[in-house]
């Protein structure tokens, strides 16, 4: 992750992913748009689909790919369930932070930016 996390959570973080590619924020991780990726890609008859994809090489246990997920699969299903274009951070950031609550009943480890009030 390219942004501060819970103090707690620091040294994962800087751990877990692999350091060839850099960290990107939440709201990174949400904001780019399908269309724009390649030329050849101009609307929505062109995809296919949405894939996220994790490299475990990193991962030494089903926590840490789950510290690893969220918040950023949120975000994927986000962007491959919503009409192309931009996305109001605050907006995502308000509903993606209700989704916590299901997060934490399940005990899923996940990161909880700063950039998202979580409470």
């Amino acid at each position: 992750y390219g942004e501060q996390g819970a103090p707690e959570q620091e040294g994962d973080r800087a751990r877990l992913g692999l350091s060839l590619y850099p960290g990107t924020s939440v709201e990174e991780s949400v904001s780019w748009d399908p269309l724009t990726i390649l030329p050849d890609v101009t609307s929505e008859d062109d995809m296919a689909g949405i894939e996220a994809v994790i490299w475990c090489e990193t991962l030494a246990d089903f926590n840490e790919l789950q510290f690893m997920l969220q918040p950023r699969l949120a975000g994927v299903a986000e962007r491959a369930w919503t009409r192309p274009g931009p996305i109001e951070w605050d907006d995502y950031a308000t509903r993606l932070a209700a989704q916590a609550r299901w997060w934490r009943r399940d005990g899923w480890n996940f990161f909880r930016a700063a950039s998202v009030d979580w409470s």
